[in-house]
C-alpha cells in the first residue's frame, strides 16, 4: 500500500491487490469443483451398482474418488494454512534497534497489553504451540512479555478490504466464509454470524482450558486483580503466563439481534466495535458506502453495551460514529487499533478532533503496527512517531498499543517482539514511567476501572 495519501483514493501495489482479488474466487473455484468431483463420483457408483458401468467408467471413478481426496487435502488441510503465511507474516526490511540491557531489563518488569489480534480466524493454527508463522500462539506472547492479548473476532469482510469504499458482503463475496469452510468451522457458522463469534469464543475457551494454567480469561476486575497478583508472584525473566480478553470487530456480529449483546456478554466479550469494513443496520464504517452515524437501534445498542459493561470500539468507525458515541455515551470508550491522520494520512486513521474525544470520555488511543496505518520509510519509527503525536495532543495517560497482529497484515514484529518497541520509546527520549504507561500500563488501569465487577 502506498505510504503518503493520494487525495481521495488510496493506492495498493498491484501485487497486494491481486492477492486478495483473486483469494476467495480462488476458494470458491476450489469448493465447487470439490462438488463437481463428488458428484460424479455418487453418479459413477450408483451406475457400478446398477451394472451400467463399463471398466473406463470405473477406471474414472478411481481417478475421480484420488482427485477428491487430493482436492479435500488441499481445501481443508493445505489452504488455510497457505493464506495465513501468505497474509500474517512479518516486514523483513524494517530495521529493528538493537536491545540494550537497560531496554531488556525494563521490558522484563512491564505490564505489556496488546488491544487488538484476529488470531481466532486461524485454526490451522494451535494456539498453546509455538508456531513458525503468523504472529501470535501463547508461547510467543509469553516470549514476548505480553501479560494481557485482546483476541478480537472477525465474523465478515468483503474480500477486497478496500480503506475507501465496500459494499456488505454476501455469501459470494465475503472473505471470511471459504475460510470457515475449508476450516471446517460448525454448520451454523455457514450462515450465522453469530454462531461465527460464539466458535470462535469457544476455541479461545478451550485454549485457556488445556493451557495447564499458563493461559487465563480476564472478564472481571476480579479476574485481573488476581491474575496481576498470581503473575506479579513471579521472578522478572519467569512470568510464564498470559492472559486473553474477547473483543469482537463490528456489530454485525449480532445477526440484526439486539439479545445477542447479553449472549456475547455472558460468552466473556467485553470490547465491541460497531463497524468493520462496511456499514452495518447499527452505524457507518469509515469504509462504507454511506459512513453515516449510529441509527436508532445502533444507540440502543450502546445503551445496552454500557450498562452491561461492554466498552464501545471505533476502530473502522466512521466520523460521525464516533461523534455519536461521544455524544450518546456515558462511559470511555476507545479505539482498539488506530493511526493518526497527522502523521500518516488515511481515512483508516483517526483525526486530531477525534482523538480529543476519545480522551475526553477517559478512553484509549491504541496505536496500531501496520501499513497504510503507518507511513514513511520506516514502519517501525512511524510507531514511535504516532505515540509521540498522540502524547503531545492528548497526554500519554490516553496510549495504548493495538498490533491489528494476524487481522491480514505485515508488521514489522510478531508477538515475541514487543521489546523492540520498550527500546524504541526509550531511544526517542519517552521516560521510564511514559513507557510503563504506553506498553500496558494504561490498558491495566483503563480495565481496572471498566470490567464489570
Amino acid at each position: 500500500v502506498s505510504t503518503q495519501s493520494t487525495g481521495v483514493k488510496f493506492h495498493h501495489k498491484k501485487k497486494k491487490f491481486l492477492q486478495m482479488w483473486f483469494l476467495l474466487p480462488i476458494s470458491w473455484a476450489l469448493l465447487l469443483f470439490l462438488l463437481f468431483l463428488v458428484i460424479l463420483c455418487v453418479f459413477l457408483v450408483v451406475s457400478t451398482l446398477r451394472g451400467y458401468a463399463t471398466v473406463r467408467d470405473q477406471t474414472t471413478l478411481a481417478v475421480a474418488a484420488i482427485l477428491v481426496t487430493i482436492f479435500l487435502s488441499l481445501v481443508f488441510y493445505v489452504v488455510p494454512k497457505v493464506v495465513d503465511e501468505t497474509f500474517n507474516n512479518i516486514e523483513h526490511d524494517v530495521v529493528l534497534p538493537p536491545l540494550s540491557e537497560d531496554g531488556k531489563a525494563l521490558h522484563q518488569s512491564l505490564f505489556v497489553v496488546d488491544m487488538h489480534a484476529d488470531t481466532l480466524l486461524w485454526d490451522q493454527r494451535d494456539m498453546l504451540q509455538k508456531n513458525n508463522w503468523g504472529h501470535v500462539d501463547v508461547p510467543r506472547l509469553i516470549e514476548g512479555g505480553v501479560a494481557l492479548q485482546a483476541f478480537t473476532i472477525v465474523t465478515q469482510s468483503p474480500h477486497t478490504m478496500s480503506f475507501n469504499e465496500n459494499k456488505a458482503p454476501n455469501v459470494f463475496t465475503d472473505l471470511i466464509t471459504p475460510l470457515v469452510i475449508a476450516s471446517r468451522w460448525n454448520l451454523a457458522s455457514l450462515t450465522s454470524l453469530a454462531a461465527r463469534t460464539l466458535y470462535q469464543i469457544n476455541k479461545l475457551k478451550q485454549a485457556v482450558k488445556n493451557s495447564h494454567s499458563s493461559f487465563f480469561l480476564i472478564e472481571t476486575k476480579k479476574d485481573l486483580n488476581k491474575y496481576t497478583t498470581m503473575r506479579n508472584s513471579f521472578p522478572l525473566d519467569k512470568k510464564n503466563i498470559t492472559a486473553a480478553l474477547i473483543g469482537i470487530e463490528g456489530l454485525h456480529a449480532l445477526d440484526d439481534d439486539l439479545d445477542n449483546i447479553d449472549v456475547f456478554y455472558r460468552e466473556g466479550v467485553r470490547m465491541m466495535g460497531f463497524a468493520h469494513f462496511f456499514d452495518n443496520s447499527l452505524a457507518g464504517s469509515a469504509h462504507g458506502v454511506t459512513k453515516g452515524g449510529l441509527t436508532t437501534k445502533g444507540i440502543e445498542a450502546l445503551r445496552r453495551m454500557e450498562n452491561l459493561g461492554i466498552v464501545a470500539d471505533v476502530a473502522h468507525a466512521s466520523e460521525a460514529v464516533i461523534s455519536d458515541i461521544s455524544k450518546y455515551g456515558t462511559k470511555p470508550f476507545l479505539s482498539s487499533h488506530t493511526g493518526v491522520q497527522a502523521v500518516c494520512p488515511s481515512p483508516r486513521n483517526l483525526a486530531d478532533e477525534h482523538l480529543r474525544m476519545i480522551a475526553k470520555s477517559g478512553g484509549l488511543i491504541s496505536i496500531t503496527f501496520f501499513r497504510p496505518c503507518m507511513c514513511g520509510t520506516d514502519t517501525f519509527q512511524s510507531i514511535i512517531d504516532s505515540i509521540a503525536y498522540v502524547k503531545k495532543l492528548v497526554g500519554v495517560e490516553h496510549i495504548a498499543l493495538g498490533s491489528d497482529f494476524d487481522g491480514f497484515v505485515k508488521t514489522p514484529f510478531d508477538a515475541t517482539g514487543f521489546g523492540y518497541l520498550t527500546e524504541g520509546l526509550l531511544k526517542n527520549g519517552f521516560s521510564t514511567m511514559e513507557i510503563q504507561a504506553v506498553m500496558g500500563g494504561n490498558a491495566k488501569k483503563f480495565w481496572e476501572t471498566n470490567l464489570p465487577s
